[in-house]
């Protein structure tokens, strides 16, 4: 379309005073717009559905001729089509005049589904992971109900709305009970589609709008059934759960000293970016809180990189000893990784907790590595953390070889004794913690009982 294009407004457009010219319309075919805008044209004796501009008697010909050659190759069939399928035909290439191929699906508005009259492979149709027949099922219905959706002229059963209502009511208490659902929408969101749903008026609940917003719901669900397995021998019951083959992740010797200099809270991280990304899949409910959670993390080690820093340049004023210079200095570098890590981190992730989960299945893909998996992506995000939490070593450090400087040797073995005393407090504290959460994740694995019920 040409921006520039200028168009005079005619006296009295688009009101009763215009003569009404309408544009060439073949015969038993109406047009209609989509909620969002899209039109189509609809021959409801033909059952055809397509988005080709039929208002261009050349275009049109040319769809009548792929509509034709359709007709000759169904009614070849034994059985003929199903009395409720809908086909819907478009061309290949409008531009080009020469060709005449076209692109064709046909949807089956009983089973709700989308097949054609020749083998398909999936891979074309971008369908992945099929294990089964019965498991394509769920990704041809999630093609029906976008077809639904795009070209809502067919109202959708009240059945279909109870159905989902129902499902979305299911899925929020399996959120409530359970920390592991695999349904891709929160509380907060099924409450929502809920009482829209719940809110179609009586009078008037088959219009585009209403059909259009169910059938999107609908699509949503059907992929949820697809990537689940839903139904197959080997159904995904567990968001932590994997279906396919589980990716072994290779030991490094630098990774794992890197983990220790970064106190073990990349561990921490990657447990919770694996548990995000399983099977390839991402539940956009998870990935958002967990971008918010790193975000809140990397935030606050900002703040307190800065308060550090000055707390830094404060002692480093006055002259001291070589080894409270020294470990302030450190202190000083270390709270100033954290400080530009944390700014990175927080402009490259600004939209991290607003992506979706399609977007988060592509960012994770590009940087998963094909050996460590997310275990380096982990490091980076623990660093701001970790840095800081070096930095007030070196902190208390610091103010400890301040002391010991300004003090007599009796006061110095008892300021040494009372900090050794609380550093050994901290290490019995962080040893009993770590030996109780071994104990607790053993006991999980161990007895089948838990959480078989709720899967808490």
């Amino acid at each position: 379309m040409d921006a520039k294009l200028h168009i005079t407004i005619p006296a009295g457009l688009h009101s009763n005073l215009s003569p009404r010219m309408p544009h060439y319309m073949p015969p038993e075919w109406t047009t209609h717009v989509s909620p969002e805008g899209g039109r189509f044209f609809v021959n409801s004796i033909m059952q055809v559905v397509t988005d080709t501009n039929i208002h261009d008697l050349q275009l049109y010909q040319r769809l009548q001729y792929g509509i034709t050659e359709f007709q000759a190759l169904s009614s070849q069939l034994d059985k003929g089509l199903p009395n409720h399928s809908e086909l819907f035909i478009q061309l290949a290439n409008p531009a080009d005049e020469k060709c005449g191929q076209c692109n064709y699906y046909i949807v089956d508005h009983d089973t709700q589904t989308e097949y054609w009259l020749h083998p398909v492979d999936p891979y074309e149709m971008g369908i992945f992971r099929v294990t089964s027949e019965s498991h394509i099922k769920y990704a041809l219905q999630v093609h029906y109900w976008a077809h639904v959706e795009y070209f809502p002229h067919r109202p959708i059963p009240s059945t279909k709305r109870g159905e989902l209502i129902n499902i979305l009511r299911h899925a929020q208490l399996d959120h409530l009970t359970s920390m592991t659902s695999t349904f891709p929408y929160g509380i907060k969101e099924c409450e929502k589609f809920q009482a829209a749903l719940l809110h179609v008026k009586e009078d008037d609940p088959d219009n585009f709008y209403t059909t259009s917003m169910t059938a999107r719901l609908w699509a949503a669900v059907s992929q949820y059934k697809f990537d689940n397995c839903h139904g197959e021998e080997y159904a995904r019951l567990d968001r932590l759960q994997y279906i396919g083959e589980q990716p072994v992740v290779q030991k490094n010797v630098g990774l794992t000293i890197l983990f220790g200099l970064l106190l073990g809270f990349p561990k921490k991280v990657n447990e919770d970016l694996e548990s995000v990304y399983v099977d390839d899949i991402v539940c956009e409910t998870h990935w958002k809180k967990f971008m918010c959670d790193m975000t809140e993390s990397w935030k606050d080690s900002r703040l307190m990189a800065i308060a550090l820093f000055i707390m830094n340049a404060v002692f480093l004023v006055e002259p001291k000893g070589l080894a409270s210079t020294i470990t302030g200095l450190a202190s000083i570098c270390c709270c100033t990784g954290s400080l530009m890590c944390a700014l990175v981190l927080l402009h490259q992730y600004s939209n991290g907790p607003k992506q979706t989960a399609a977007e988060a299945v592509e960012h994770l893909s590009q940087i998963e590595h094909e050996k460590y998996r997310l275990q380096p992506t982990a490091a980076v995000f623990s660093v701001p953390k970790a840095f800081v939490t070096w930095s007030t070593f070196f902190l208390v450090t610091e103010v400890f070889s301040i002391v010991l400087e300004f003090c007599t040797s009796a006061a110095t073995l008892i300021v040494a004794a009372v900090f050794l005393t609380i550093l050994g407090l901290l290490a019995v504290r962080s040893a009993v913690q770590y030996g109780m959460n071994r104990l607790h994740q053993y006991r999980r694995k161990s007895d089948p009982s838990l959480g078989s019920v709720l899967r808490c």
